[in-house]
């Protein structure tokens, strides 16, 4: 099995956008630890499904093993 700098550059980009995939999911999940008011619980649960789908397109996207 050959070296191809090609291929190590797109993992490297896709590892990239999944990492920053997951830090953006994980800090609008922390939310959910901050007291909010009962009225404002279905914009939380709307909040979270978007940051769970942020998560989860790019990962089916872009994530392939090199």
């Amino acid at each position: 099995m050959t070296f191809d700098p090609e291929v190590a550059a797109r993992f490297r980009a896709r590892r990239r956008i999944l990492n920053d995939a997951i830090v953006l999911t994980t800090r609008l999940l922390s939310l959910s630890f901050l007291p909010w008011p009962e009225e404002h619980a279905p914009l939380l649960g709307k909040l979270l499904m978007g940051a769970m789908a942020v998560t989860v397109v790019p990962m089916l996207l872009v994530w392939r093993c090199p």
